[in-house]
């Protein structure tokens, strides 16, 4: 996604990135970025302006994005204050194009991130895997684990997503509370079902006399 404010520069830019085999999507305000960000999981690399006219800056808007989810980001601006770049460096960002140095440098310094950028997500998903099966192998140590039970791990939240289908409720709480209880894991995401659901509570309003 490139996300640059002037039409033109934002043209000559796509074009560049297109004739390079990228497919390229352009948001004009960092606040339209966040949106586009939230709503798309095939992001591969943000190329990122940072003045971008009213509202947001592009470094608040980079910052807004890697609090939801990790995006690559790779800042593309003229920018370059001690101020800014110190802010940029406070954020996980895949590298800073000085803007109008020249298509060659440019096409470069995005060839360089999206490589690193690739590269990340690829670690990523291996020690993903490899802690689904850590965590799966130890709820099953505890004897609780259904014949079809699964589990999926997101590093970048901590968040562990258990599947499968409980003999009954106190099983499924069981295990949804091992899971939450391996390190590194702040959150559990329940997709299982149970097969015997406990009874819905009644309740009796009592009045004067009931004995």
């Amino acid at each position: 996604m490139l996300v640059e404010d002037d039409s033109i520069t934002a043209l000559l830019e796509r074009e560049i990135l297109e004739r390079r085999g990228y497919n390229v999507s352009v948001a004009t305000s960092g606040e339209e970025a966040i949106r586009i960000s939230g709503e798309s999981s095939s992001i591969d690399l943000v190329i990122m302006d940072i003045d971008l006219g009213a509202g947001m800056d592009g470094i608040d808007a980079a910052s807004a994005m890697l609090a939801r989810k990790h995006v690559p980001i790779l800042f593309n601006s003229s920018r370059t204050e001690d101020i800014v770049l110190r802010r940029v460096e406070r954020l996980d960002a895949y590298g800073y194009v000085i803007k109008d140095a020249g298509e060659k440098l440019f096409s470069r310094g995005t060839a360089s991130a999206a490589q690193g950028a690739a590269n990340t997500a690829e670690d990523r998903a291996k020690s993903d895997a490899e802690a689904a099966v850590a965590i799966a192998t130890y709820v099953r140590s505890l004897k609780l684990a259904p014949d079809d039970f699964a589990v999926a791990y997101d590093g970048v939240t901590e968040t562990v997503i258990v599947t499968g289908t409980g003999s009954d409720q106190a099983t499924r709480e069981r295990i949804l509370l091992a899971a939450g209880n391996v390190q590194g894991v702040t959150s559990v995401d329940d997709r299982m079902t149970v097969i015997r659901t406990e009874p819905e509570a009644r309740f009796h309003t009592v009045v004067r006399g009931d004995t």
